[in-house]
């Protein structure tokens, strides 16, 4: 089914910078709704603050940490990575040497002091022997982080790495203090609150961490105001009215709060609007959108 074009005032629902791309072919705009998308909503722009504050720390033996904690599919992840791009540091061949401020690591997935070390080095594309000694390796790490003025180390997903038994716990846990205190870096973690009963067991680290709460969404203002940016990026030459109560009210239910979770009912209502011809997202799309996780029923 196709759909006019529309004339460009047409589109005033949409962010400006939207708009050229709604007049796009289908694959394109398909391809807009797909990408990720930034959205500064109260809570991350919070929580990038608490960051930032701590990036600006001077240098010291005790260094301030955080450990952000959410539901899964709530946007750790995302605030991860938008983080770690905006101090992405310097990468000019003419430059004496490279610099790392933040450097964002996928925690490993065996709790091993060991994988640390070797995940440090793979994300820097640095080269070490598989079979290399854990001291060594340690020794490696310390002095790289300081070559490239490393000041923050981010685990994504750091319940992953604590999720060991009691002796592979403490060992994970001395070794982030060991980088603490040696290299003078902070340690940010984003995880579940697993991660946070675990850290809990350490006094001395514990009381370095402040831990930052990232809560499901309630289907309050705030929430509709997040479905109005929404709406406002994504490429559909019609309003669906995201942010109208009814809608906005079956969003919540079908995601549950999860801003993942959102974002796949998006994207999968926004696809079918264009490949349909209907340019909007309707409730019956909402509705008729399926999301099963393994282990749920059939």
């Amino acid at each position: 089914m196709s759909t006019a074009v529309p004339a460009d005032d047409d589109l005033s629902h949409l962010h400006p910078q939207i708009r050229p791309i709604a007049l796009a072919d289908n694959e394109r705009r398909i391809g807009e709704i797909r990408r990720d998308h930034w959205i500064p909503y109260e809570r991350a722009v919070e929580i990038e603050r608490a960051l930032d504050d701590i990036l600006e720390h001077p240098r010291s033996p005790r260094m301030p940490n955080a450990l952000i904690v959410g539901d899964r599919g709530n946007g750790k992840s995302s605030i991860a990575k938008h983080f770690a791009r905006r101090h992405t540091g310097t990468d000019d061949p003419g430059a004496a040497r490279r610099t790392v401020p933040v450097l964002l690591l996928e925690s490993p997935s065996a709790p091993l002091e060991v994988r640390i070390y070797q995940e440090v080095l793979r994300t820097l594309f640095s080269p070490f022997h598989p079979k290399a000694p854990v001291a060594q390796l340690r020794y490696q790490v310390e002095r790289t982080l300081a070559e490239i003025g490393t000041r923050m180390l981010m685990f994504d997903e750091i319940h992953h790495l604590l999720d060991g038994g009691a002796v592979q716990q403490r060992q994970c846990l001395n070794a982030l203090k060991s980088l603490a205190n040696t290299v003078g870096v902070a340690i940010v973690g984003f995880g579940t609150e697993r991660a946070e009963l675990v850290l809990a067991t350490d006094e001395q680290l514990a009381n370095r961490f402040e831990v930052l709460e990232l809560p499901i969404w309630a289907n309050r203002l705030e929430w509709r105001e997040l479905l109005a940016t929404f709406e406002r990026r994504l490429p559909l030459r019609k309003p669906s009215g995201l942010a109208e109560p009814a809608v906005a009210s079956l969003l919540h239910t079908r995601s549950g709060g999860r801003l993942g979770d959102l974002v796949y009912l998006l994207r999968r209502a926004g696809t079918q609007a264009i490949r349909k011809g209907s340019e909007c997202i309707t409730l019956e799309m909402i509705q008729q959108i399926r999301i099963r996780r393994p282990g749920d029923p059939r």
